[in-house]
């Protein structure tokens, strides 16, 4: 997962802990709970771009998600339902945060603009 921000940063420090779509009235709703992508030498690393992310949670442009098998269930729902809007809520660290957000699907991962 990579995270942009408006002011240029970003950061490929984070990964989705657990993810849901539930379809309501007003179209599609993708809750994405985000986690730090802890590595071997890059703990604190990670564990620091999920404090960021917190604090710029109300500046994120793109987040850009590679994983096969949420782009393809995000695919089909989009599909079935073509004028569905679509919303997104990040949960991180106890802070949910909601977002209209456009869906962009490139070769291997799809790009959600939140701005």
């Amino acid at each position: 997962m990579v995270v942009t921000y408006f002011d240029g940063s970003w950061t490929d420090h984070l990964s989705i802990a657990r993810y849901e779509l539930r379809n309501g009235a007003d179209g599609f709703m993708l809750r994405i709970e985000v986690q730090p992508r802890e590595r071997q030498g890059k703990v604190r690393t990670a564990r620091q771009a999920l404090v960021d992310f917190v604090a710029k949670r109300q500046v994120i442009h793109t987040i850009q998600i590679g994983k096969p098998r949420f782009i393809a269930l995000l695919r089909s729902k989009l599909r079935t339902e073509e004028s569905s809007q679509l919303g997104l809520c990040l949960f991180a660290s106890g802070v949910e945060t909601l977002y209209p957000v456009t869906a962009f699907f490139g070769p291997d991962e799809v790009t959600l603009n939140l701005g």
